[in-house]
């Protein structure tokens, strides 16, 4: 059998089997090895089945390394973006607690100062609470006064006199009247690192930075801090009048 029509025969048994498209079954014998080559590749696979559909080999499941560089940078941004918005709500509840514990402190000079009774800042270091209290008795505490006016009084002694039991005179210190009387809480992430005072270091317990009637007091630092360890220092500073927020670690 000569080359033609053995490529012939070879291509009708294709055909007739359905391993080739209808155009290669209509095209002519002279076509050879090319025109066979190209049947058979267009039908898929010298491997298939006559009689089945021809299917290329299916892709194997896995990551593209494009596919890997874009999940990477996409992770890298996610973590440059949100890491420092996490560190910085941190940083900014310590801010704001040392803010309010200096502010409470300079509340309690300048009420020493325009009443002329000691104020003190009352901390339970262990707790994390801590209020505003002044030196005071019962009648002073309920806000009474004890002096009347001098029209008032009765040289006569008609004024009956009263039933009741005295309030105690003794003089201790009270939380301040008032919204800032109340105790306050440092958030659970935040807490007392310490005080430190002329007579030492304090980490346990309680402790009060007590002002004078002039308003002065003991050089005193009071450091909170976060989870992270970060710290600030609420400084009372006697000769400055003043008290300051500053980095506990300078």
């Amino acid at each position: 059998m000569t080359a033609p029509l053995a490529f012939a025969s070879l291509r009708a048994s294709l055909a007739s089997a359905g391993c080739l498209p209808a155009r290669s079954r209509q095209a002519g014998t002279p076509l050879a090895f090319v025109s066979l080559r190209a049947s058979l590749a267009g039908a898929g696979s010298f491997a298939c089945h006559c009689g089945a559909r021809c299917r290329s080999q299916p892709r194997k499941a896995g990551f593209t390394l494009i596919e890997m560089i874009a999940v990477v940078a996409i992770f890298a941004l996610l973590v440059a973006v949100v890491a420092p918005n996490i560190g910085g709500l941190s940083g900014r509840r310590l801010q704001a607690a040392a803010d309010d514990l200096a502010g409470r402190l300079e509340l309690g000079r300048q009420g020493t100062v325009v009443t002329g009774i000691p104020h003190r800042l009352w901390i339970d270091l262990e707790a994390g609470a801590y209020r505003l209290e002044w030196l005071a008795n019962d009648a002073e505490q309920a806000g009474e006064v004890e002096l009347a006016a001098a029209g008032e009084i009765d040289v006569r002694g008609e004024t009956p006199l009263p039933l009741e039991a005295p309030r105690d005179q003794t003089r201790a210190f009270r939380p301040l009247p008032g919204m800032l009387g109340r105790d306050e809480l440092l958030e659970d992430s935040l807490a007392f690192r310490g005080v430190d005072t002329p007579e030492g270091w304090a980490d346990r317990g309680e402790a009060a930075i007590e002002f004078a009637t002039d308003g002065t007091a003991d050089t005193i630092s009071v450091i909170v801090e976060d989870e992270s360890g970060d710290a600030l220092a609420i400084r009372v500073l006697p000769l400055a009048e003043a008290v300051r927020v500053v980095d506990a670690e300078s």
